[in-house]
C-alpha cells in the first residue's frame, strides 16, 4: 500500500493493465501520470487518478474502490488539472475537482457525478448511458450491447502527445473496423459476429487493408474509399471444380486490380457491376487499389476482425 499515489508517479504509460493497487493518498492507479491505452480496474483508494494526471483511450473497470472496500467507484481528477479523453467508465465517474479538468470522446453512466466547478464536459462527444448499454466479454465491447463501439474520434488520439498508438488496442488488435474505433482500450472483434457464416462461404484471407475501409453489415458490402488499398489472396471454393467470382461495383474514379504481381488493370467508374473469376482449386494474389477520387465496393461480403473479408 502507497501513502501517496499507487502504482505509477509522474510517468507516461502506454498499453498496460493497472490493476489491484491501493494508496492511502492520492490515485490509487496514478498520481501525475500520463496514462495511453491502458486497462484500470481492482485499485483502492480515495481516487483511481489524481493530480494532472490523463486518461486517453483507456477503460476504467467495474471494481474500482474506496479505500473501506466498500463503495464501488471510479474516481478521477480528484484534485487538479486532469484530461479523460476517449476513455470508457464501468462505473460512475465522480468528478468534484475545483480545478481544470477535461473530459471529451468518453463513456460513462448516467448516474457519474461530474459537479466539480472546474470540469469541462464536451457534451457533442460524450456518451452518458445506463451500464448495461456498456456490456463488456474479457473487456471486450459486446457487439451490438456497447454503445461506446465505434463512437471514438480519431483526432482525439492526437492529443495522446504522440505516446498512443491509434493503429492498435491493448492486445495489439488493430484498431480501426467498420471506419471506426471504440472508445476505451479494447476494440470489439468482429470476427464471431459472423462465425455461422464460415463454413458456406469463400475467404479472401486479407495482408494488407487501409484503416479506411469499412463494412456495411446490413447491405453485406465492403467498401474501399479514395486511395484504399487491399491487398489478399484468395483460394476460391477448395475443392470445387467450379468458377467462382467476386464482384465489384466502381462508383467513383477509377479501381486498379493487380492479379498474382502483375500490371494493374483499371476499372473505370461505372453503373454496372463487375466480376473476377478464378477456378476452385487455385490460390491467387490480389492487389486492389482505389484512385485518389476513387470509390469501390466489394459486393455481398464482410471484412471480418482486420484479416479476413468473406465473400457470400
Amino acid at each position: 500500500m502507497a501513502n501517496f499515489g499507487g502504482a505509477v508517479k509522474a510517468c507516461h504509460v502506454l498499453r498496460s493493465r493497472l490493476v489491484e493497487n491501493t494508496a492511502v493518498k492520492g490515485g490509487s492507479a496514478g498520481y501525475e501520470a500520463n496514462l495511453y491505452g491502458c486497462w484500470l480496474d481492482g485499485n483502492r483508494g480515495a481516487g483511481v487518478i489524481d493530480h494532472s494526471t490523463d486518461a486517453i483511450g483507456c477503460t476504467f473497470g467495474a471494481n474500482n474502490q474506496a479505500l473501506n472496500g466498500t463503495e464501488t467507484v471510479s474516481v478521477a481528477a480528484h484534485n487538479a488539472g486532469t484530461r479523460l479523453i476517449n476513455s470508457l467508465f464501468l462505473a460512475p465517474l465522480r468528478l468534484t475537482t475545483t480545478n481544470a479538468c477535461t473530459v471529451k470522446n468518453c463513456a460513462y453512466p448516467v448516474s457519474s457525478e461530474m459537479t466539480g466547478t472546474g470540469v469541462v464536459i464536451d457534451g457533442a462527444t460524450c456518451i452518458a448511458t445506463n451500464v448495461d448499454a456498456l456490456l463488456l466479454a474479457d473487456g471486450i465491447p459486446v457487439i451490438g450491447q456497447n454503445v461506446a463501439i465505434d463512437r471514438a474520434e480519431p483526432s482525439a488520439f492526437e492529443d495522446g502527445d504522440g505516446f498512443l498508438d491509434p493503429g492498435h488496442d491493448l492486445r495489439g488488435f488493430q484498431r480501426i473496423m467498420n471506419g471506426a474505433m471504440d472508445i476505451g482500450c479494447y476494440e470489439a472483434d468482429w470476427s464471431e459476429r459472423y462465425a455461422n457464416d464460415i463454413g458456406s462461404a469463400l475467404y479472401l484471407d486479407v495482408s494488407n487493408v487501409s484503416a479506411a475501409v469499412f463494412e456495411e453489415p446490413l447491405t453485406q458490402k465492403v467498401v474501399l474509399p479514395a486511395g484504399a488499398t487491399l491487398t489478399f489472396e484468395w483460394t476460391a471454393a477448395p475443392g470445387n471444380d467450379q468458377k467462382r467470382a467476386f464482384t465489384f461495383l466502381v462508383s467513383a474514379g477509377t479501381l486498379y486490380v493487380s492479379r498474382n504481381g502483375g500490371e494493374p488493370v483499371p476499372y473505370a467508374a461505372s453503373v454496372e457491376t463487375q466480376e473476377i473469376r478464378i477456378s476452385g482449386d487455385q490460390t491467387e494474389r490480389f492487389e486492389l487499389m482505389t484512385s485518389a477520387d476513387g470509390c469501390a465496393t466489394i459486393v455481398r461480403c464482410h471484412r471480418v476482425g482486420g484479416l479476413r473479408v468473406i465473400v457470400r
